[in-house]
C-alpha cells in the first residue's frame, strides 16, 4: 500500500481518540493560576516550623493544621514571624537550607496551644475540610500530600522536605 494511506490511517486514528478524550476548556493560563493559588494557600510543617511557597502571611494570622496520617478536624495555628532560625525550622539547618529555599518556600514560626508533628497547613479553613493530610519518607526527605475527599473539588497537593541524608523509602506509589 502507498505510504500516504498509511499517514491517513494514522491521522484517522488520532483524530478519533482525540474525539473520545474529555476537553478541558480551561484556558492554560487559568489552570496555571488555580495551581498556584493552590500552591500559596497550602504548606508542610515539621514541629513549629511552617514551610509554604507563600512570602506575605503576616504575625498573628490564623492558619488550619491538619496533622499527617490521623483523622480529625483542623485545628488552629497562629503565625509568629518569618523565620530563619534552624532551631525553630529544621528545614533551614546549614546541609539542609539550601535545596528547601530553590523549592521556592518561605519558612514561618507558628504556635500552637498542643505539641505539633508533621502536617499540612491551610490558609483558609474551609480548604482544611476539603483535604485528608498524608506523609512518608523517601530516600532523602518528607513527602507531604493532601488529598481531597470524596467530593471535594480540590486538586491533589504535594509538598516536599530535603533532609539532607539518606532515609528508608516508606512512600508507595
Amino acid at each position: 500500500m502507498p505510504h500516504s494511506f498509511y499517514l491517513l490511517l494514522a491521522s484517522i486514528s488520532i483524530l478519533g481518540i482525540s474525539a473520545c478524550s474529555p476537553i478541558n476548556t480551561q484556558p492554560v493560563s487559568t489552570l496555571q493560576s488555580s495551581a498556584e493559588a493552590e500552591s500559596e494557600s497550602i504548606g508542610w510543617t515539621v514541629a513549629a516550623c511552617l514551610a509554604i511557597k507563600n512570602a506575605s502571611l503576616q504575625p498573628n494570622q490564623t492558619i488550619w493544621w491538619l496533622e499527617a496520617n490521623q483523622s480529625g478536624a483542623a485545628r488552629a495555628l497562629t503565625v509568629v514571624m518569618p523565620s530563619s532560625d534552624p532551631a525553630v525550622c529544621p528545614a533551614l539547618s546549614p546541609d539542609r537550607a539550601e535545596t528547601n529555599h530553590a523549592n521556592g518556600y518561605s519558612f514561618y514560626e507558628v504556635a500552637s496551644n498542643q505539641a505539633l508533628d508533621l502536617g499540612i497547613a491551610f490558609v483558609e479553613q474551609a480548604a482544611s475540610a476539603q483535604y485528608a493530610a498524608t506523609s512518608c519518607v523517601t530516600s532523602e526527605g518528607i513527602a507531604f500530600d493532601a488529598q481531597p475527599l470524596p467530593g471535594a473539588q480540590q486538586q491533589a497537593w504535594r509538598g516536599y522536605y530535603y533532609l539532607g541524608y539518606d532515609t528508608e523509602n516508606t512512600c508507595v506509589e
